[in-house]
């Protein structure tokens, strides 16, 4: 007599492949990928194997087009393309963090060349019912991006992006306000547009540490606000909003200094204790396309402000980047360079990620080795690790930190505790990838206790991670 289990839907773990028919299932990536797939009775018309690897950007013949501020929230997806006869679910984990400022969408290429937002599907009725069973109970409490599909392609990409508040408008006009900034706005008078189209703007907000030069000399920057879809004519102009770089110094400024001056609006004078700093007020423009590398342009003087209420109006027929800076007028020659550099600190993109710090006696007498290996949250493989074959000992790991990408972070040791001249002091931190730094330290006072403090410091002097030290010397 048969069983009926053959007739029940598959529930499976997977490392690279698994086969699915008529029955469905719903399969989970090991080895801590967590990629999990669900596919609904019915929904194979015949049995088919789906393959996912994921891929680090390296191994991609043609990226995903990335602005600034964007970047992969997790390894490429590779698959098996496949069509299936109702909607399938696939839930992958990603190791970007969410705020208010950033969003999760999907790309998708059908054959690696050409990519395009993946839309889900709306009518999920199927899904949705056997999602309810008790096959599919979630176990793990991770960051994860659904998506819901008809056709699997060859590959999905996850993209971390800043924010973007979209609305439809059409031939009668309308205004995109900021919910991030409500300083921000973005007015379509009737007929700016000849037909209905998805529009929005995003607002990126600088961090202060990439600014604190500028502030100690009266300069401040304003958001960068994007008009999308970018480089788009309208057949009339719009309004953009966009509030006024606000300075603050930690002495009086002159009020009655901080409206521009008749006949310059670009001009203010603002006075620090008896010593007048002049300012220099102007809008960036970059007409760069989505995907392509960000260049800044001067339009102060080509486009008439108006203020009010602490904000800067202007208009443009064609959608774009838009910055105002403030400006000391000694920075004002090398405004532009300023500019990119700070955009480019700015807008790296931030990741989840775990610092691990091992130890090992060094060849040199009373010498001890500190490796720190920072790597992207998912990535860390904890068996047979290099660590372990070069004998390293664990001495503790940190708990989840944000890391911008690309970021320069300083191994800083005290106590009694120093670095041999020479040594190693840096880690560069880079997706998806182990990033490893080793220095050799050696006693400061000879005859006591191998112990002292490692801190590890980013770009911005900002201490992300502290661990005493303690290093059981001749007892290993």
């Amino acid at each position: 007599m048969e069983s009926h289990n053959e007739d029940k839907p598959n529930k499976m773990d997977f490392l690279i492949s698994f086969l699915v028919d008529a029955r469905g299932g719903s399969m989970t990536g090991s080895r801590k990928s967590g990629i999990r797939m669900v596919i609904p009775p019915q929904s194979a018309e015949q049995p088919v194997r789906i393959t996912c690897r994921q891929l680090r950007p390296d191994q991609v013949l043609t990226l995903p087009p990335l602005s600034e501020g964007e970047g992969l929230a997790c390894r490429i997806l590779q698959l098996t393309p496949a069509t299936f006869l109702a909607p399938v679910l696939m839930e992958v984990p990603y190791f970007t963090p969410l705020s208010d400022n950033r969003e999760i969408i999907v790309l998708r290429s059908e054959t690696g060349k050409k990519w395009t937002v993946h839309l889900n599907t709306t009518e999920n009725s199927n899904l949705t019912s056997f999602m309810a069973t008790s096959i599919n109970n979630l176990k793990d409490n991770i960051n994860t991006t659904t998506i819901t599909t008809l056709k699997i392609p060859q590959y999905f990409a996850i993209i971390s992006r800043p924010r973007q508040e979209t609305i439809s408008v059409g031939p009668d006009g309308g205004v995109v306000d900021s919910q991030l900034n409500h300083q921000v706005q973005c007015l379509f008078p009737s007929r700016s547009l000849t037909k209905q189209i998805s529009v929005g703007i995003s607002v990126f907000s600088i961090n202060k540490c990439f600014t604190k030069e500028m502030t100690q000399q009266a300069g401040a920057v304003s958001p960068v606000i994007t008009v999308e879809p970018r480089r788009r004519k309208f057949h009339k102009a719009i309004t953009v909003t966009i509030p006024v770089p606000e300075v603050k110094l930690p002495t009086k400024t002159n009020q009655a200094n901080s409206l521009p001056h008749p006949g310059q609006p670009g001009h203010l004078l603002q006075m620090r204790e008896d010593m007048p700093i002049e300012t220099e007020l102007m809008l960036l423009c970059s007409m760069s396309g989505s995907g392509s590398r960000t260049v800044w342009e001067d339009v102060t003087l080509s486009t008439p402000l108006s203020f009010s209420n602490n904000c800067v109006q202007f208009t443009t027929v064609v959608s774009a980047q838009f910055w105002l800076l403030k400006l000391p007028a000694w920075m004002a020659s090398d405004k532009l360079a300023i500019a990119d550099r700070i955009f480019r600190s700015a807008m790296r993109v931030p990741y989840l990620a775990q610092l691990w710090v091992f130890w090992r006696e060094a060849e040199r007498k009373e010498g001890v080795e500190l490796r720190v290996v920072m790597v992207t949250e998912g990535e860390r493989v904890t068996e047979n690790t290099l660590e372990e074959k070069e004998n390293f000992t664990l001495l503790g790991k940190s708990a989840e930190l944000d890391i911008l990408d690309k970021s320069e972070m300083q191994l800083r040791i005290s106590g009694n505790m120093e670095t041999i001249s020479g040594s190693v002091q840096k880690i560069n931190f880079r997706p998806f990838m182990e990033n490893r730094a080793t220095a050799e330290l050696k006693r400061k006072e000879a005859y006591a206790p191998a112990a002292g403090q490692v801190e590890v410091v980013t770009d911005c002097e900002e201490v992300l991670f502290t661990m005493p030290l303690l290093f059981q010397m001749g007892e290993k």
